[in-house]
């Protein structure tokens, strides 16, 4: 694959292929991990979110086009809430289930357990992956400004 721009761009697939496998493995590892599929809805459709992102993102660079800024400024910010909320519950979860003072063990609630623990590491490496994306989203927009404003005619008079 054939990617646009400089050596800026190849850090840029590499986050995006980090976020798309990270989302991957994510949602295997919880479905893996999961007695019940459907409690963990709310990681698959984050995670899912994610990867589709990422994915998109990943075929419009390999027809040598790039996505706006502004664009992927909205979107990353976006998914990067969201991952940070699912941090958030997952966190919660890990401190839930399971405790060291159990007298009995509990197949399921260690199972449980170990979903919310890859669902945790897996939103954190997302939550990380995307919001350095953003960062890098807003000095392209930063830098597009830039350009523009000194293409523009200047006036000598200050605008209030």
């Amino acid at each position: 694959m054939a990617f646009p721009g400089s050596e800026k761009s190849v850090w840029r697939v590499v986050l995006r292929m980090i976020s798309l496998w990270g989302s991957v493995f994510g949602i295997i590892a919880i479905a893996a991990g999961s007695p019940f599929p459907d409690s963990a809805f709310w990681y698959y459709l984050m995670l899912g979110l994610c990867a589709f992102w990422s994915l998109i993102v990943l075929i419009i660079m390999a027809f040598k086009c790039v996505p706006h800024p502004g664009f992927m400024i909205a979107f990353d910010l976006l998914l990067t809430a969201a991952s940070v909320f699912i941090c958030v519950i997952a966190g919660f979860g890990t401190s839930v289930y399971g405790h060291y003072d159990d007298y009995e063990y509990d197949r399921l609630v260690y199972e449980q357990r170990a979903r919310c623990i890859a669902a945790l590491v897996f939103s954190i490496l997302v939550a990380a992956d995307h919001f350095s994306l953003f960062v890098i989203a807003c000095v392209d927009v930063d830098n597009r400004r830039q350009t523009a404003f000194m293409k523009a005619p200047h006036d000598e008079f200050t605008y209030v």
